[in-house]
């Protein structure tokens, strides 16, 4: 007896599924990059007015800025480089004399990447100032980085001396631990942030030891150079309201010219929320931006 070849019949609950799941995750992509096209203009916008308010807060005195990039081939000015290389921010007072460099340094925290601006100073050759532009660490421990007096006066004059080959640090800049620093190129390690202090040093230690043997012997280009005058806005004097607690239990850190409070982790945020004007004694950031951390105000230690 013969018997007709069964064909198998294709599922067509599973096969719209798969059509429809596709369908979702394409719509799903394209939305993601429309999402960020639009966004990185302004994104872009806000890094910029974020770190050129804290190039004038790490360098004491700083009146007027110029932008350069240095490179084993030399230093010139940003405008007219054709080739990559460490950009760094000049600071001149009044009268055009230099008073010293901003420069970004970047190292992991213990929940994110901690991104900062340093100043250095020629005369003294040292670290004059730093301001933190990202930070994701754990409310009340790893953003006292920011709080911290003590451990933001490590950096008023923090030893970055070049050895006598000038090819390198004469002494490493490192984090120690807490009350034991006895010499000017130790950073004093917050108890309980231990992860989070050794990133800044970290982050400072490998951008000087990168850029100042280029810089430094051809620090006079940047001395000669015509600086240009920047529009510098008044130093905002205000609170950030932890974003996921109330207003009875907010812990708020004052925003003034000694602290170390720059901006919000995500910038997309950072203008709209520092640019307007002050209504009130404090900034109240909406639950709904929990996810979003504020100036370390999230995440973990």
């Amino acid at each position: 007896m013969n018997e007709s070849p069964s064909h198998s019949v294709p599922d067509t609950r599973s096969l719209a599924m798969i059509r429809t799941l596709g369908a979702i995750a394409l719509i799903s992509g394209l939305l993601v990059v429309l999402v960020f096209e639009w966004t990185k203009p302004a994104i872009e916008q806000n890094k910029r007015e974020l770190i050129e308010k804290a190039i004038f807060q790490v360098i004491p005195g700083a009146t007027q800025r110029r932008d350069f990039v240095v490179s084993e081939e030399g230093v010139v000015p940003a405008e007219s480089a054709t080739k990559k290389g460490i950009t760094v921010y000049a600071g001149y007072d009044d009268t055009g004399t230099l008073l010293g460099i901003a420069a970004e340094g970047a190292a992991q925290g213990y929940q994110d990447v901690i991104r900062l601006l340093y100043g250095y100073n020629p005369a003294c050759q040292c670290i004059t100032g730093i301001r933190i532009l990202k930070l994701s660490e754990t409310p009340g421990l790893g953003d006292k980085i920011i709080t911290d007096a003590e451990f933001v006066a490590n950096f008023n004059a923090l030893e970055a001396k070049l050895n006598a080959e000038m090819d390198a640090l004469a002494n490493a800049i490192i984090t120690v631990k807490h009350d034991t620093k006895d010499q000017p190129w130790e950073i004093d390690a917050i108890s309980g942030a231990t992860i989070s202090s050794k990133a800044v040093g970290k982050a400072i230690n490998d951008s000087t030891q990168r850029l100042l043997p280029l810089l430094v012997p051809r620090i006079d280009v940047l001395k000669k150079a015509e600086p240009q005058r920047a529009a510098l806005r008044p130093p905002a004097t205000a609170a950030l309201v932890h974003p996921c607690t109330s207003r009875e239990g907010a812990k708020k850190v004052n925003v003034n010219t000694t602290s170390n409070v720059i901006g919000y982790t995500k910038p997309l945020f950072a203008t709209a929320l520092l640019d307007k004007p002050l209504l009130d004694s404090s900034y109240v950031i909406p639950l709904r931006l929990c996810a979003f951390a504020v100036n370390g105000f999230g995440g973990r230690a």
